[in-house]
């Protein structure tokens, strides 16, 4: 365990499905996922700004790969990534088009591989990345390369 170790709450399988929406990409519309809001259908088929929890599964699977919240169609809130095994592959809060303050990501065996933080302006503060057994493979800080052993 380091000083990193989080083990967020996210929801269960089962509560994703009661009360999110399946993502759809012949239903739901962006321009581009990274700059423009997500509709729940094209704006030139009065599609509204999506507000609520939404999924996805995975390819011929009821397993979820990832949840998101939006509040008139932004990103606002939890963003969680699944393994197909339903382990925790990532973690971090959203607003409008990134995520804010800190993100986690978590190896298969349920090791952090990656944390990442952002200040409040969002300029990348500290990144530091593990292998599976829990060895620091990277490390900045301000924009400054402490350890680097992936090259």
């Amino acid at each position: 365990m380091n000083e990193y170790d989080l083990k967020p709450d996210v929801l269960s399988q089962e509560q994703i499905k009661e009360n999110g929406v399946l993502y759809d990409d012949s239903v739901f519309y962006s321009q581009d996922y990274e700059t423009t809001p997500l509709y729940d259908k094209g704006p030139e088929l009065g599609g509204k700004l999506f507000t609520g929890l939404l999924y996805e599964q995975f390819y011929d699977s009821d397993m979820i790969s990832w949840y998101e919240y939006y509040t008139d169609g932004y990103g606002d809130g939890p963003y969680v990534e699944f393994y197909d095994t339903g382990e925790l592959a990532s973690y971090c809060i959203m607003e409008g088009y990134g995520f804010v303050g800190k993100l986690y990501k978590w190896h298969r065996n349920g090791r952090l591989k990656a944390y990442t933080e952002k200040d409040d302006r969002d300029r990348y503060i500290k990144s530091v990345r593990w292998d599976e057994d829990g060895n620091i493979t990277y490390l900045s800080e301000n924009g400054k390369c402490i350890i680097n052993k992936e090259h």
